[in-house]
């Protein structure tokens, strides 16, 4: 066939570089690949990185390491943080009505309702606003 000899040619740049970059195959158990990737993804390492620092070949700098593990870790503390503080803020009960007695709940996020509570605290009324409206069409 024509194209039989054209699997096996390479370009020479490819030569180069497998001369160059040699490659090494070891067999691992299956619990010792999960146990290698896992660590390899909590310090952001390939495999290569791995076995290149346990042959002591490379220095990677470990508390580097730790403290870019720790800062992301706080990042993303804050971050959730933040989001956790303001979805609390979103349906807050606030009392009763004074006219139904149901619960009260508003986005204390929102500054129109931040008003309008902050204008209802002063009047010393809670109540739904539908109740409110009832309450002004019978005249109290």
């Amino acid at each position: 066939m024509m194209f039989e000899n054209m699997a096996a040619a390479k370009y020479p740049s490819r030569i180069r570089y497998e001369e160059s970059h040699p490659c090494v195959t070891v067999r691992v158990s299956k619990e010792d690949r999960e146990r290698l990737d896992e660590i390899g993804k909590k310090l952001g390492m390939s495999n290569r990185e791995i076995l290149m620092r346990g042959a002591g070949l490379i220095e990677k700098d470990l508390e580097a390491e730790k403290k870019r593990i720790r800062e992301a870790t706080k990042k993303a503390y804050e971050q959730a943080w933040g989001q956790a503080q303001e979805e609390a803020l979103m349906n807050v009960e606030i009392g009763t009505c004074s006219d139904c007695g149901e619960v009260i709940e508003w986005d204390l996020t929102d500054p129109l309702v931040q008003k309008i509570l902050d204008d209802l605290v002063n009047s010393k009324s809670f109540c739904h606003g539908e109740c409110l409206e009832k309450r002004r069409r019978r005249g109290r």
